[in-house]
């Protein structure tokens, strides 16, 4: 069920869908800056709380919203995010929109690049990747792999 004012009839058949698909192709882009933003975090030379800084930046920050919120709320479930693999899942919804956008001959480099770091991060795990599989896993219950257990 959808909220209040969550909902809107956008156009005739496959309207819906495809601004579904758009919207999923910025959203892997959001989520990939929130995960770089947040691995350089964790590098610091400073001993950082992550989930504090991800919970202050959601009163008064530029980059306040409900994904920091799930930042938060994914940090504070797992200190350090230890345990999860870095590997992000999912990419058909990002290829769509790319592949929309290629068509109506829009460029989309940060899609793009979101994509290609999905793509990568099953082979190349990352602090950036396990930001965003617990988020994914806040917002839509994706599966976050654990450390020691093999994807599905």
């Amino acid at each position: 069920m959808a909220c209040d004012k969550g909902y809107l009839h956008v156009g005739g058949p496959g309207a819906g869908h495809y601004v579904k698909t758009v919207h999923n192709g910025m959203e892997y882009a959001m989520l990939q800056a929130l995960g770089e933003g947040f691995a350089v975090l964790e590098k610091a030379p400073y001993k950082l709380k992550l989930d504090e800084i991800a919970g202050v930046w959601q009163h008064g920050s530029v980059i306040r919203g409900w994904l920091m919120e799930l930042v938060a709320r994914g940090m504070k479930k797992n200190k350090g995010l230890n345990g999860i693999v870095g590997s992000v899942g999912g990419g058909e919804t990002g290829r769509w929109a790319i592949a929309q956008a290629k068509s109506a001959k829009v460029r989309v480099p940060s899609m793009g690049l979101a994509l290609r770091e999905r793509i990568r991060s099953e082979k190349s795990p990352s602090f950036a990747g396990k930001v965003i599989a617990a988020v994914r896993n806040e917002f839509g219950g994706h599966e976050v792999r654990k450390a020691g257990r093999r994807s599905r």
